[in-house]
Formats: C-alpha cells, structure tokens, sequence
C-alpha cells in the first residue's frame, strides 16, 4: 500500500473520530493534523492538497456545513498551511509561526461569520446554560444540607448565587479568548507531535531546538503590552476597551508562561547539582501556595527575556570568566 492511500485512510479514520466523538475532537485533530505536517516531508504538494479535499469534503458530507466551518477555521486550515509549508521547506519556527497566523485569522473569520449571522458569537447563550446549570447545582446542594455549610460560613444562599453569576459572567465575556487559545493550541501540539514523529528522519525540516533555547518573538511582547494598556484603560468603566484587553492578556499569558519557563529551566541547569534541589523546592512552594505569582513571575520571565535575552547575557558572562 502506497504512502498516500495509507495516510489518506488513517487520515480520514481520525476526521471521522471527531465527528463521532466531539468531546475529544480537539484532541484526536491534534493527531490528524500532525500526521498530515508529518505526511507532507515524503508526498508531493498536489498529493497532500488531495488527501486534505477528501478529508473536508468526507467532514461535509458526515456532519454539514457549520461542523465544517468550525473544524477547517480551528484547526484544518492551519494544518494545511502547516503542511504546504513543508513541502516549501520551511524551518520549524517558520512554520509555526504562520500556523498561529492561520490559526488566529481562522477563529477571527469564524467569530466575525458568527456575529454577522445573529448578531452575537454565543456568549448570550453560554452565559444562560451556565446560569441554568449553576441553578441546578444549587438546588441539589440545598435539597443535601451542603448550602447549611456556606451559611455556617456567613455565606448566604443569595450571596452564593452572586458570586457564581459574577465568575459565570467573566468567563463568558472572555470566551473569544479561550476560542483564540484553543486554536493556537491545537496548532503548537500538532507541529510538536510532527517533529516527534519525524525525530529518526534525516530530514530537518522539523527539527526545532532544545526548549530552554526557544525565546519568545518579540512582537508578541508588543500585543501584551497593548493588551495591558487597554485593560488599564478601560478599568474604570469596565466597557469594551477592558475587555478586549483582558481577552488579550488572557491568550498571551500561557504563551510568555512558556517561554518564562523555558528560561528558568536553562538557568536550573545552569545550578550546581547541590544547589539544585533547594531551587527546585522554592518553586515547587510558590506553585503550589502562590500560583498567582508564579504566573506572573514566568511570565515576566518569558517577556523580559525576549527583550534581554538572558541566556546569551548568562553565556557571555561565562565566556568572560
């Protein structure tokens, strides 16, 4: 069996998973894409432009348009930029780089689509089920004693349902957000299952370096910057502006953790053996007690170090001695 029929079965095998098992869509995907970037270093441009037609016109014909529109704008076409790319011999980062782009502009599309069509992205809706769930929820704690609890505390049950309206209503408003992560998640662990998949090929194609050498592109330490500066902004009325801001901050943050740790790990490695198990300790106590802070800690680190670049400052010093 020839490489193309084999991975155009497995393929669509996995395209099919999705749709029949939608609470691990995202996860199965993650596959289905890395096999195609993968797939792309050995078959020619027009084969992989084949087996991606067949794979979304199956998805068509089993789950419709929407489905189609969802699954091609989240993750099927970043993975066949991803995978035209390779057969264009881009490096890793290159690639990755216009996968986030692809990935971005996909949901973009898809929100933008969504609002045109009724006039808001789902937030109304979500924001009801989760408040029909919170109700449901509180009913059965009541009809349990659990709520005597919380009132023991001097928490009341109307207080309690407040809280709960309030942190519904923040994660509803950050849903595009959590949409923009979603996508540029599935686009990082599809390339890095690729470049797993293809560590034995001679091929460099998707080599990508050591993790305590990646570093953080320095116009993403831009958008933070603006991102911040429109959720200090609008802080006061709590309007667009801050949401938007806060919808920013919310997809950077992981990203900068990322590269905040991969900076860490290079100076953990960088610790005298005895030294390291008190290093590891300290951290091990701000994660688990302080995890506020240590978001903001890696974060800063994985910003600053896109600016200063701390591991070539560290090797200079060295070289120096």
């Amino acid at each position: 069996m020839s490489a193309f029929i084999k991975l155009s079965l497995i393929s669509s095998l996995l395209l099919c998973l999705t749709v029949l098992l939608p609470p691990l869509a995202f996860i199965i995907a993650i596959g289905w894409g890395a096999l195609l970037i993968r797939g792309s270093l050995t078959l020619s441009q027009r084969q992989i432009g084949l087996i991606y037609l067949l794979n979304f016109s199956l998805l068509y014909g089993l789950a419709g348009t929407s489905t189609l529109l969802f699954y091609a704008a989240f993750f099927g076409l970043p993975a066949l930029l991803m995978s035209l790319l390779i057969n264009r011999h881009q490096a890793y980062y290159s690639i990755q780089k216009w996968g986030v782009a692809a990935a971005v502009l996909g949901v973009s599309l898809f929100l933008g689509l969504l609002y045109w069509n009724s006039g808001q992205i789902g937030m109304e809706q979500t924001e009801l089920q989760i408040n029909n769930y919170v109700q449901e929820s509180l009913k059965a704690y009541e009809d349990s004693g659990f709520i005597g609890f919380y009132e023991s505390q001097g928490l009341s049950r109307a207080e309690l349902e407040k809280s709960f309206r309030t942190m519904t209503r923040s994660i509803v408003r950050h849903l595009p957000a959590l949409y923009y992560v979603q996508a540029i998640m599935e686009v990082f662990f599809m390339l890095l299952l690729a470049s797993f998949l293809s560590r034995k090929s001679p091929d460099e194609r998707l080599k990508r370096k050591a993790y305590t050498e990646e570093m953080m592109p320095w116009p993403l330490v831009w958008v933070l910057i603006v991102g911040l500066a429109l959720w200090l902004w609008g802080r006061d009325e709590m309007g667009s502006l801050y949401y938007v801001g806060s919808n920013i901050m919310v997809v950077m943050t992981p990203i900068a953790v990322y590269y905040g740790l991969a900076v860490l790990l290079f100076e953990f490695k960088r610790l005298l053996p005895s030294k390291r198990k008190l290093f590891a300790t300290l951290l091990i106590i701000l994660s688990l007690f302080f995890p506020l802070s240590a978001i903001i800690f890696l974060s800063l680190m994985g910003l600053f170090d896109s600016l200063l670049n701390f591991r070539k400052i560290a090797l200079e010093r060295e070289v120096e001695k």
